[in-house]
């Protein structure tokens, strides 16, 4: 019998995506001082959350969380058609750091006919998979 080994991979940082929204709100944190919304979460990462906490990011799970008119982020997970439109109804100045990749998602979605049927994978409750689904 054949010794295997085992090799554990190192963690290889943020995704394009993560990165792009994180230098999107450092953007906005050096030009304002009110609090920045960030909507649904930015990224998996307590560390980092609790970072831009301290810098002034208040994270909500609701759009109608946020005062209107308020500095809002869009996370990197993106979010769903009517959750836009309810932002604009606020009059929230939104950043959208959705990821490239998750925009694509939501044009495929929402390009899907009644006849066609979509299938997604993922976790039930995802901001990313609300997303998605809420373009379709």
């Amino acid at each position: 019998m054949s010794q295997r080994r085992i090799i554990i991979a190192e963690p290889c940082g943020f995704c394009s995506g993560v990165r792009n929204a994180l230098a999107m709100i450092e953007k906005k944190l050096e030009k304002t001082t009110e609090n920045i919304y960030i909507l649904k979460g930015l990224i998996h990462n307590n560390g980092i959350a609790a970072e831009l906490r301290k810098s002034g990011c208040i994270f909500v799970e609701d759009v109608e969380d946020i005062p209107p008119g308020s500095e809002t982020v869009f996370g990197a997970h993106g979010v769903s058609a009517k959750v836009k439109a309810l932002a604009a109804e606020r009059m929230l100045h939104v950043t959208d750091a959705t990821c490239p990749l998750v925009e694509q998602l939501q044009r495929q979605a929402a390009a899907v006919t009644p006849e066609q049927e979509l299938v997604l994978f993922g976790h039930p409750g995802h901001p990313e998979l609300e997303g998605v689904l809420g373009h379709a």
